[in-house]
């Protein structure tokens, strides 16, 4: 199968076919269709000259130049109906060629040359949007061999890659969940990438939207591709039934989450009281301790369901510590779930781990405004200002406070040093004044030291 290749409403499977390679800026070959069409109008980019169209035969003969962009699509248009082709540039093009034959160095060569500073990303994303699953991940392994700059550029991107695919329209759509489980198992084969685990793409799928605000469907999109959240882990041991519970009780309400939990397996025969001693004991895997008693929870005498959730929410975000944007979500369905008698303090953690979690997803999304707007809020929530019942807690306002001032400096880039060494005196003088362990105060500093050194040799 060639690389470019794909599904498209108004023409059936496409599949661009090369016939001569004349250097990476002219590249012959064919574009052709499964099923004929004679659209009533179309658009190609302007790096791709068209030789000769048939279109009974659903072919077009095409040359891939170069142009202004390394990616674009051809516009279809047939009875007010649109499809749009995804296709490379001929040194694209040529790059995936060479690195898919071996020829890595001319590849990698190649891109640098008709890329900018940020080739290693760009040409990734010309690669996503473009190139058939099985192409995607060799290119990315092949180039990965020979590069840091596309290691570190898959590794910030390979969970939220695969949750992105479910249900999407390009040619790398996910639409099963065995196509799902397929593409995650070839792409741990693959040496130079970073492996990827199913229960991690599936909770970035439910919590990726969630700290920006807002739900889609991702309940249901996760169902049309044949994922049944009821059968799944049935041992409660990975992060999946926690984000499905935080996901009903935020984006519906809480009773909503009650059917989920008692239709799914109970992996323990000890007795309700015995799991939540073993839980509140436990000195490690505290999430899943925890979800065996959310299993059993409405079969015990005296239904602790929110208090027993709550649990299990906070306790599997805090055992996470891996690349997925669920965090924020589990500390949100944890809160909600919180019983109101339990002391302000625990609702404080709550909000201010939320807080935390969520502009370190902004970070890793490179929204340096929302990213510092985060941290700003989680500096409130330790001060202790926004509500009547909660305290100053010194030790998470060191932690607000390094991540903040860290926030703020790549934002005065004129005064970042400055600013760096500011943070770190107020991080002294509240280590000085206030009840906080020494580690904290040494970690905190620790981490903007490094940062600012970062910042300057960048």
């Amino acid at each position: 199968m060639e690389p470019i290749t794909g599904e498209l409403d108004l023409a059936g499977r496409y599949e661009f076919i090369p016939r001569f390679i004349d250097g990476p800026c002219k590249i012959h070959g064919s574009i052709r269709f499964s099923q004929p069409i004679e659209p009533d109008e179309y658009d190609v980019p302007s790096f791709l000259e068209v030789q000769a169209q048939n279109w009974e035969t659903g072919t077009l003969q095409v040359t891939l130049t170069t142009g202004e962009k390394t990616q674009d699509s051809i516009r279809l248009v047939n009875d007010d109906a649109e499809a749009f082709l995804p296709i490379l540039s001929g040194p694209a093009y040529f790059a995936v060629e060479r690195g898919l034959n071996g020829n890595t160095e001319e590849a990698l060569k190649t891109v640098q040359q008709h890329y900018g500073s940020r080739w290693a990303w760009d040409f990734r994303n010309n690669c996503r949007d473009t190139l058939c699953f099985k192409a995607y991940a060799d290119i990315l392994n092949a180039f990965a061999e020979r590069s840091g700059d596309l290691t570190y550029a898959q590794f910030r991107s390979g969970i939220g890659y695969f949750a992105k695919r479910i249900c999407d329209d390009g040619p790398q759509s996910i639409s099963s969940f065995e196509t799902l489980k397929e593409r995650i198992s070839y792409w741990n084969e693959k040496e130079q990438l970073k492996d990827v685990s199913l229960p991690e793409v599936i909770g970035e799928k439910l919590g990726r939207t969630w700290y920006r605000e807002e739900f889609g469907d991702e309940r249901n999109e996760l169902v049309v591709i044949g994922f049944d959240p009821v059968t799944f882990d049935p041992e409660w041991e990975t992060v999946v039934p926690a984000c499905w519970i935080a996901h009903l009780v935020l984006s519906e309400d809480i009773e909503a989450a009650r059917p989920f939990v008692h239709s799914r397996p109970v992996p323990r025969t000890e007795a309700y009281d015995e799991l939540k001693q073993k839980a509140r004991t436990a000195d490690n895997d505290r999430g899943p301790a925890w979800g065996t008693v959310v299993a059993i929870t409405q079969e015990a005498e005296s239904d602790d369901f929110r208090f027993d959730g709550f649990n299990y929410l906070k306790h599997t975000a805090d055992g996470y510590h891996g690349k997925a944007k669920f965090r924020p979500l589990l500390y949100a369905g944890a809160k909600k779930l919180a019983p109101d008698h339990l002391p302000s303090h625990l609702h404080q953690g709550l909000e201010f781990k939320r807080e935390i979690a969520v502009g370190h997803n902004w970070r890793r999304d490179g929204a340096n405004g929302r990213e510092k707007a985060a941290f700003e809020r989680a500096k409130e929530i330790a001060r202790g200002s926004t509500n009547q019942g909660y305290e100053f807690n010194p030790f998470d306002f060191v932690e607000a406070e390094a991540s903040l001032t860290h926030a703020t400096a790549k934002i005065k880039s004129n005064s970042e040093a400055e600013f760096y060494d500011k943070g770190m005196r107020n991080i002294k003088n509240i280590g000085e004044q206030h009840d906080v362990p020494e580690w904290k105060i040494e970690q905190a500093i620790e981490f903007l030291t490094e940062r600012k050194q970062e910042r300057h040799d960048s």
